[in-house]
């Protein structure tokens, strides 16, 4: 497929800047410049962009969806790169993320989509051998920008809403299954970093996982706690497919129940 042959040289690029970053340390504007680009060119040469225009009624030649698109994989790639601060932390979200794509890639008929994740789960799966607490090896940014870039784009690939009959059903899919846990982490440290004048852009041990270990919690514990929430946010999700009368009440306890972790990791004090 030229689609993927163009997401796949583009992925191997933001790979080789993930592993430039690893060793030089390259300053956040740097970093995002090129995140822009090669995030960027590859939406543009595959043609393929989330229709904000349409959803919001604003329409700017189509220009408004390329700059949300991109926004939005920068965003899910970064907040990927964001949970990689503990052994195993970001490895096993990725993988409950595959699992997921896999899942209803299926029940869509999109084949070549569950392909891709069921390949990037056991490639994952792999590496959290190694990376298992105590971790051997790390995932660096060099694996979770890839990680979250091959995430991202299959994002914007995945037909939503193959019938077009139901809007708000098929915006639920996409809530459910895309990065819960690290857009969570993304935002109560972005939410935090703000309100007390800290630069967003900087590293800090004020992530979820590491209020946790504040607590008491071993890493270990810290995984299987997020196995669970992932596991019952997968649940929601397939009673949201198989009963779709139910899936507002569905997406009002996945609102409530993100909603209530918010403000419970917000109340806890960072890892000093």
């Amino acid at each position: 497929d030229p689609k993927m042959i163009t997401i796949s040289f583009f992925a191997l690029s933001i790979s080789i800047l993930g592993v430039i970053d690893d060793f030089l340390n390259l300053g956040w504007k740097i970093k995002f410049l090129f995140q822009f680009l090669f995030v960027g060119m590859p939406i543009i040469f595959i043609g393929e962009y989330i229709n904000i225009e349409n959803i919001t009624g604003l329409y700017f030649s189509n220009n408004l969806n390329l700059l949300f698109t991109v926004f939005w994989i920068i965003i899910l790639m970064n907040s990927i790169n964001f949970i990689d601060n503990m052994d195993g932390f970001a490895a096993v979200n990725s993988s409950f993320i595959c699992i997921a794509i896999t899942f209803l890639a299926f029940i869509y008929n999109q084949n070549y989509l569950a392909d891709i994740s069921f390949i990037l789960l056991f490639s994952i799966l792999g590496f959290f051998i190694f990376n298992f607490p105590p971790a051997k090896i790390y995932m660096g940014d060099s694996g979770s920008l890839f990680i979250g870039f091959i995430l991202g784009f299959i994002s914007i690939l995945f037909d939503w809403n193959p019938s077009g009959e139901n809007i708000l059903y098929s915006s639920i899919p996409p809530v459910f299954l895309f990065f819960t846990v690290p857009l969570l982490d993304f935002l109560t440290v972005f939410v935090h970093r703000v309100k007390n004048n800290i630069s967003p852009t900087t590293g800090g041990t004020d992530h979820i996982s590491h209020r946790l270990l504040k607590y008491g919690n071993s890493v270990q514990r810290i995984l299987r706690l997020f196995s669970f929430i992932n596991i019952f946010i997968f649940i929601l999700l397939a009673i949201s497919i198989k009963f779709e009368s139910l899936s507002v009440i569905v997406f009002a306890i996945y609102v409530l129940f993100i909603v209530f972790l918010y403000l419970r990791f917000q109340k806890m004090d960072p890892l000093n």
